[in-house]
């Protein structure tokens, strides 16, 4: 740095009219080459981006920092047109540009291919005679503050989603957590929580995933039965050999392999508790009538056994399946239905009260955060496509795919461009496009192209991403986004001074 300094005060004395009659023209010039290369390596060396060019707009200098901010090497643009570099794809787009078409200060914010987001501010360096002799651009890198603003505005949107919830029904006991928004989940919620002081059996139908088992026990801990067992026996998981000893137990020595003391079955385990029949529709139909016997007062023999048994338990039921149809088709008893349908409780599939998407994937990402110390949250455009999802594989499909999320996801802010294809129409484009009333061909076509366009880049807000996502080259975006006008509603000019 001093010898910067004193290159400086040499050039100052080197320049005056007395300096030019002390050196030589030689002299001079190898002084003033000197001096250049100090002030080019003192720009090298600066923190924000600088880039200059000439009054065409060919670049002239491009420091390391501005290479870096743009994710670019100076390889690609020294001695190149700005307009050159942005019809080739290089860089998205130019304050420069702007500058030279209007003679005046710019300010653009736009995103470069490494997934950052700058501040471009570019000032022209006029002549003489008015002219553009330089344009001197700085580059200044603020993703960092547009994270911390998306931070901010994530905690303003839950504060005021959740200051909009005339009831957020929140029902805690070891390892669940239950918040629902939709009116349906709410009434639901109500009648489990009214059906659980007393001892009827409740058969629980809805999709798979939809969260059968939680009502399940939300029934169980908000009854009298709370410190007493749920006992949850899946109906489809047990071999029909093997289901009866399962359920009713054994006496010792009553089959080949039988423990010599006998073993106790899971319906006289679940006594003074809850007995959850999961899956009741896949119950074999020579099964089903001991279910019956069972259900009607509630008394059963272990095999190999001639000692009735007689046990106090509630009794709740679930499937997927329609047993209304399986009964019809002589696959389900019609009488076992009737016993167990006392108290029917739908659960509506997760695409029928997508009010709830928002409030459990919350409830998921904060869960999944901490257990795998992480600090995700999801911004508003992926909240969009989860919204817009139609789950069919309902809440379990949900948990699941947070879950996925929150482990492979390296930013701490989950995009659109992290979910899965099938979340985002296949290719990542979560889109719909369409025209109003007739037209010629031809226009349909171009106002198709304009709005493909258009929603792709307002959803990744990347060239790049957007070509990968429609199958084209990244100029051809650039040129079709200048062309529909699309990047002038993100590319937003923050400041033309005149």
């Amino acid at each position: 740095m001093n010898n910067a300094n004193s290159d400086t005060r040499i050039a100052d004395d080197t320049f005056t009219d007395q300096g030019s009659r002390d050196l030589s023209l030689d002299q001079q010039l190898a002084l003033a080459q000197k001096l250049n290369k100090a002030y080019e390596a003192i720009i090298d060396l600066a923190s924000v981006g600088i880039w200059v060019t000439d009054g065409k707009g060919k670049t002239t200098i491009a420091n390391q920092a501005a290479c870096r901010t743009k994710g670019i090497t100076k390889e690609q643009v020294i001695g190149k047109s700005v307009f050159q570099l942005v019809k080739e794809g290089v860089i998205c787009d130019s304050a420069t540009i702007e500058v030279i078409n209007r003679k005046c200060p710019a300010s653009i914010l736009t995103n470069v291919p490494n997934g950052r987001r700058i501040m471009v501010e570019s000032v022209p360096i006029l002549d003489e005679t008015g002219n553009i002799s330089n344009v001197v651009t700085n580059c200044i890198d603020v993703t960092e503050l547009n994270y911390l603003k998306e931070q901010l505005e994530h905690h303003i949107r839950m504060n005021s989603r959740y200051q909009n919830v005339i009831e957020d029904l929140q029902i805690q006991n070891g390892s669940y957590n239950i918040v629902s928004r939709s009116q349906q989940m709410k009434n639901i919620l109500e009648l489990a929580l009214r059906v659980a002081q007393t001892d009827s059996t409740v058969l629980l139908t809805g999709k798979s995933g939809v969260g059968k088992e939680v009502i399940a026990r939300l029934l169980h801990y908000t009854s009298n039965r709370k410190k007493q067992p749920f006992i949850k026996i899946n109906c489809s998981a047990i071999p029909e050999a093997l289901f009866e000893s399962e359920l009713f137990g054994y006496e010792g020595g009553s089959f080949t392999g039988a423990k010599k003391e006998g073993k106790i079955g899971l319906a006289e385990m679940a006594n003074e508790g809850t007995l959850f029949l999961d899956e009741i529709g896949e119950m074999p139909l020579s099964l089903q009538p001991k279910i019956l016997e069972f259900l009607q007062d509630q008394t059963f023999l272990r095999v190999g056994g001639n000692k009735s048994i007689q046990v106090n338990v509630r009794v709740i039921a679930a499937t997927n399946r329609d047993l209304e149809n399986q009964i019809e088709e002589k696959q389900f008893r019609e009488d076992l239905y009737y016993r167990l349908n006392v108290i029917p409780i739908r659960i509506p599939p997760l695409r029928e009260r997508k009010e709830d998407i928002y409030f459990l994937s919350m409830q998921f990402l904060k869960k999944f955060n901490a257990k795998y110390s992480k600090s995700h949250f999801l911004n508003q455009d992926s909240i969009d496509i989860l919204e817009n999802y139609e789950w069919p594989g309902n809440v379990r499909e949900l948990e699941n795919l947070i879950e996925r999320l929150v482990l492979i996801t390296e930013e701490e802010v989950i995009r659109p461009k992290h979910m899965p294809a099938q979340l985002t129409g296949g290719k990542g484009c979560a889109c719909n496009v369409s025209v109003n009333g007739l037209m010629r061909v031809e226009e349909a076509v171009e106002e198709v192209e304009r709005q493909l366009y258009d929603k792709a880049y307002k959803q990744y807000q990347n060239t790049y991403q957007v070509a990968e996502v429609l199958g084209v080259s990244q100029p051809t975006v650039v040129r079709k986004l200048q062309k529909y006008g699309a990047t002038k509603k993100l590319t937003k000019v923050v400041n033309i001074r005149k």
